[in-house]
């Protein structure tokens, strides 16, 4: 199945820098979707403060939000993040 994913962040970075990068995540939260309809719709109507943003991304699109994290962790919340995916 075909999941598709929004982030919503704030324009800062947080936690410990990859050892092997040296990268750090950006601070926000990754939401998964079913279909694109449902994503298109969240992505238009999520409320923003000034310094929030809202990105459509893809599997592979949203891991520049997550560079300070493992790829095997990468890949874990994904899978999380699908079996509660709207």
């Amino acid at each position: 199945m075909t999941y598709y994913y929004a982030f919503k962040g704030q324009n800062s970075n947080w936690g410990t820098p990859n050892p092997q990068t040296g990268m750090y995540n950006t601070f926000g939260k990754l939401k998964a979707f079913k279909t694109r309809a449902k994503r298109d719709e969240y992505c238009n109507t999520v409320r923003l403060d000034g310094y929030e943003f809202v990105r459509k991304c893809s599997k592979s699109s949203a891991r520049q939000f997550t560079l300070g994290m493992s790829v095997a962790s990468y890949e874990e919340m994904l899978a999380y993040l699908n079996l509660e995916a709207e």
